[in-house]
């Protein structure tokens, strides 16, 4: 039904009947709606008791885990597009129905990404996401100057980023498809469930299959911007508008990130030895190099790199454990990301900014407002009571328990590192000299307003209650 849903819409869209900002409203209302759906499907007791179910001849399969998974894209997408109607960014990059179009292309390969059972339709929702990204990232060239979206002025990286990413993401998407060829030549199937098990039968020791899985697993570190292949991530988060830097460095990892967790097929213990790796370079790299960025994109990007390499871990011990720490990291993750670019596009509105340097005084120019920023980067920085510091506890709980001590110290170790480049980023909106005398004061509107409330709030839940999400953990029908 959602499926059906998005096919039709894009049907109209290509046809053009509606204006480009009646068509991104009801975008946000067929987003609402498939949430409300997979809300009442979460307590279908076929899907939410039992292990299960196989869809489209096997082709995909839903399990609370999927629906999980789903809710959480639609969630954020919705945000996105609440953050596209608002001020400048509507005038200027909803022009036109293509950024509409894109999204819910992406969202349909979202969607068959997370129910997907089978290498062939793995291959394919993954190509469904990546290139309406490639093409959101070069759709808005930098010679037209465009106030309030944070573009670099007077040059083409828009251009430039929408190729890297089209090259990078094109080399990740032929490590997939060949680590798929491999597996099919190995054991004759693409079924994943099939797969899983013959692996059973011959005791894991098909050879060639493990080449594939391996392959298939670079293939998905490329396209996250995982380390140690991460160096498209800067350039391109940092080349694109603020709107599609939003898009682009949140919601494409979730059903990646979640189509990995839940599929036994790429999480064997020799498998998760490349994921360890893959986190141990993201928390070293990421922590390390954000000490020397002064971008702001970029220096977010760097953070996002930190996070990876958190998840990564997690998903390293889904092998003994489950997958609801991933889940509930992926969750905050995104609650506190989209804050920070919600309140990042409110000051753009005002006056376009690029450089930590010029959020010098922030705080005298909207006190609520740089103080959901403020929360916000203690929250990505792990420190506590906020909601971030539990997400990483439960993280590195579990690999504490699995006597990965190594890489536990290296994540506490890397984790405080990256609280300097947060911290220096609050200094500079509190300590220094106030450079916003001359700028208008940033007033947001009502929606933009309760977002932002509503998640610093959601930051905060846990700050004098903190057995609430303790209490979380031990609910019986945890994933």
């Amino acid at each position: 039904m959602l499926t059906i849903s998005i096919i039709l819409f894009i049907i109209i869209l290509s046809f053009k009947i509606l204006k480009p900002v009646y068509i991104n409203r009801i975008s946000i209302l067929i987003s609402i709606y498939c949430s409300i759906i997979l809300l009442t499907i979460i307590f279908n007791t076929n899907v939410f008791y039992n292990y299960g179910i196989s869809i489209y001849n096997s082709l995909g399969y839903i399990s609370i885990n999927q629906i999980i998974g789903q809710l959480i894209v639609w969630f954020t997408i919705t945000l996105v597009l609440l953050l596209g109607e608002s001020g400048k960014t509507r005038k200027n990059i909803l022009r036109s129905s293509e950024y509409t179009l894109i999204i819910l292309l992406s969202i349909l390969g979202m969607n068959f990404l997370l129910i997907s059972n089978d290498l062939v339709t793995m291959s394919l929702a993954i190509e469904l996401i990546s290139f309406p990204l490639y093409i959101s990232a070069s759709l808005y060239k930098n010679d037209e100057i465009y106030e309030g979206l944070g573009f670099n002025k007077n040059n083409l990286s828009g251009i430039y980023a929408g190729l890297k990413y089209l090259l990078i993401g094109s080399l990740g998407s032929v490590f997939i498809l060949l680590g798929s060829v491999f597996i099919y030549g190995d054991t004759g199937l693409t079924n994943i469930t099939n797969i899983i098990e013959l692996l059973n039968i011959f005791n894991n020791k098909l050879e060639i299959y493990k080449i594939g899985s391996t392959l298939i697993i670079v293939g998905l570190l490329l396209k996250l911007g995982c380390a140690p292949f991460h160096n498209w991530a800067p350039d391109v988060y940092d080349g694109v508008p603020t709107i599609v830097t939003t898009w682009i460095s949140i919601v494409p990892k979730i059903p990646f990130l979640i189509f990995l967790s839940l599929h036994p097929l790429f999480i064997y213990p020799l498998l998760s030895n490349l994921t360890l790796f893959s986190s141990f370079c993201s928390l070293i790299i990421g922590s390390i190099m954000g000490l020397l960025i002064f971008r702001i994109k970029r220096l977010l990007a760097y953070s996002s790199i930190v996070h990876l390499g958190f998840i990564l871990l997690s998903i390293s011990c889904i092998y003994y454990i489950n997958t609801f720490t991933t889940i509930f990291y992926i969750v905050v993750y995104v609650i506190t990301s989209i804050n920070i670019f919600f309140i990042l596009n409110s000051i753009n509105l005002s006056k376009n900014i690029e450089l930590l340097s010029e959020l010098k005084g922030f705080v005298y120019n909207n006190k609520l407002l740089s103080f959901s920023l403020i929360i916000s980067f203690f929250s990505l920085a792990g420190i506590p009571p906020f909601l971030g510091f539990y997400s990483k506890y439960f993280i590195l709980l579990d690999s504490f328990n699995l006597e990965y001590y190594f890489i536990t110290f290296i994540s506490l170790l890397c984790s405080v590192i990256s609280c300097v480049y947060y911290l220096r980023i609050i200094k500079i909106i509190n300590f220094d000299d106030n450079i916003y005398m001359n700028y208008k004061s940033i007033h947001l509107n009502e929606t933009i307003s309760i977002v932002i409330s509503f998640f610093t709030f959601l930051t905060l839940t846990f700050v004098l209650n903190g057995n609430l999400i303790f209490n979380l953990f031990n609910t019986p029908f945890i994933i």
